[in-house]
């Protein structure tokens, strides 16, 4: 044939290929086998494993299709007069998905390999001599037994060379573009028996490193992702171990070396997982969930961002389970996704991020505690949180909640038979109760949290001679200051038309600034 049939010299090249992965086949089913055999009839090894077969498994039904596949592709080239070949692997390719029992415990024959190399020295000996034969040309044994994991994608690459060789006019052209299909299902097949047993190993490993009883493997559950989050509680930030699967979610604490002690499984039924745009938190995201909800923190915005990717992709899978579209379509959003008072647990305002109650704005202190609303979350005192209302993720359980939750659930789900609302305080009506000590004013036109804002942060600033930290607000040109992030009420305001704003002269070389009036040079901060 003549160089320039091109399609002819592909086919050929398809038929050596094959040839020599046969030989590659017959190496590690025939030759090693028999090899160790005679070493072992002779008295060179006498220890090691009782068949290597068991070793390099599935090879004998790959060698039997190889040389079928190859008895047929010769006769197509040795009859090229009637250019065909690409409907054989058409007509047999679905056969390439025997390769996925290999490809699936591929690392497991290499671990039980070197496990027995370890084990008996006269194996390990055995082994290399094998490999300095030559027809092995010194090349180690895995690297053949990689060989049948790699050959279903050179199937794709060859046939797809093949087509791209053929004119759309050739006999064949449309054998060609039905074969190319059918082995990129057998590779998708054999990539997804892959992923399926180190998954399937993946879960294994987390099972063992639990100290507990909890059963985390059951049919139809995927691992998704693990790592360690700061979970925040009221007072402090506590780390934990997260495992995400395709239908709950877990987390422990450390318990020992690799050791896990489960702290709470929840499902990822009606889970919605929100995160606040505010700068100074971009690490942080919430976990919004029926049973149970809080604020857990990464290490950089990379990581929260492949997290809610991962919760995003389990809560997909997940819905696609259970083949139902009962769950939000927008299952990850901002901090103001729409959340149902009493369906939910809410997410705890961290006890540090208010100074003041969220309602009436009296400031905390030892003995005038902190309070959480169980219907929002909200820090309250004791005045502002004396209502009590059934929230149905309690199973009706009567909680203590705010005036604004009582009265949504009191309005909105006809639980008036079910509500209490306590009768040695008098009646909370809709307006918003004045401060119990009147020397703070609130200024409720601007929340320290106020998602429309230019910009927010902490600063410090020095008063009385003294440095101290505050939040600051930048909205509309002004200024709002504030002790804590979550605050509903600013502790001053500062309009900033006539202001300016330089470094300080005492501290050049420091992020120091001066903010001054330019006629009375009244410096104040930062």
């Amino acid at each position: 044939k003549s160089s320039k049939d091109k399609p002819y010299m592909v086919a050929l090249e398809i038929v050596s290929s094959e040839q020599s992965f046969i030989n590659i086949l017959k190496l590690l089913d025939e030759d090693f086998p028999n090899f160790i055999q005679s070493e072992r009839a002779c008295g060179r090894m006498t220890e090691g494993p009782a068949d290597v077969r068991d070793i390099i498994r599935h090879l004998g039904s790959l060698r039997q299709f190889s040389e079928e596949l190859l008895a047929r592709l010769r006769d197509r080239v040795n009859s090229w007069y009637d250019p065909r070949i690409a409907d054989v692997f058409e007509k047999t390719g679905h056969f390439l998905k025997l390769y996925s029992n290999y490809i699936r415990d591929f690392s497991a024959m290499t671990q039980d390999l070197d496990n027995a190399r370890k084990k008996f020295p006269e194996f390990d000996k055995a082994v290399l001599e094998f490999e300095s034969l030559p027809h092995c040309h010194k090349l180690p044994l895995k690297f053949f037994m990689l060989k049948p994991v790699q050959r279903i994608p050179q199937y794709k690459l060859l046939i797809q060379e093949y087509l791209k060789s053929l004119n759309p006019a050739s006999p064949d052209y449309e054998n060609a573009k039905k074969a190319l299909p059918v082995v990129t299902s057998a590779s998708e097949h054999a990539n997804e028996s892959i992923r399926n047993y180190e998954n399937q190993s993946k879960m294994l490993a987390i099972q063992n490193s639990l100290a507990s009883n909890d059963i985390i493997i059951e049919p139809g559950r995927k691992f998704i992702k693990e790592g360690q989050l700061m979970k925040l509680s009221r007072k402090d930030m506590q780390p934990r171990m997260f495992f995400l699967f395709n239908d709950i979610l877990l987390y422990a604490i450390a318990h020992g070396y690799n050791s896990y002690k489960v702290r709470n499984v929840i499902s990822l039924n009606g889970l919605t997982i929100s995160y606040p745009e505010v700068d100074e938190f971009e690490t942080e995201f919430n976990i919004i969930a029926v049973e149970r909800s809080f604020t857990v923190a990464a290490s950089s915005k990379q990581e929260r961002a492949e997290w809610i990717e991962a919760f995003d992709r389990a809560l997909f899978e997940y819905e696609g389970v259970i083949n139902s579209q009962q769950n939000s379509s927008s299952i990850v959003g901002r901090s103001d996704v729409q959340f149902k008072v009493g369906e939910k647990a809410p997410v705890w305002v961290k006890d540090d991020r208010v100074s003041k109650c969220m309602v009436c704005g009296k400031g905390f202190s030892m003995t005038f505690r902190r309070h959480h609303c169980r219907g929002c979350g909200k820090v309250l005192c004791r005045h502002c949180s004396e209502c009590v209302a059934p929230m149905k993720y309690k199973n009706y359980k009567p909680c203590r909640c705010c005036l604004e939750c009582y009265d949504v659930l009191l309005e909105g789900r006809g639980y008036k038979t079910l509500l209490h609302h306590p009768t040695t305080t008098p009646h909370y009506n809709h307006t918003i109760q004045q401060p119990h000590d009147a020397t703070l004013q609130p200024l409720p036109q601007v929340t320290a949290d106020d998602t429309n804002s230019q910009m927010n942060g902490y600063l410090l600033q020095i008063r009385n001679k003294k440095w101290k930290r505050y939040w600051f607000v930048l909205k509309d040109f002004v200024l709002y200051a504030y002790e804590a992030s979550r605050d509903t009420t600013a502790l001053y305001s500062t309009p900033l038309l006539g202001y300016m704003v330089q470094r300080s002269a005492l501290l050049p070389h420091t992020s120091v600034y001066c903010c001054c009036l330019p006629l009375c040079m009244s410096c104040s901060w930062w």
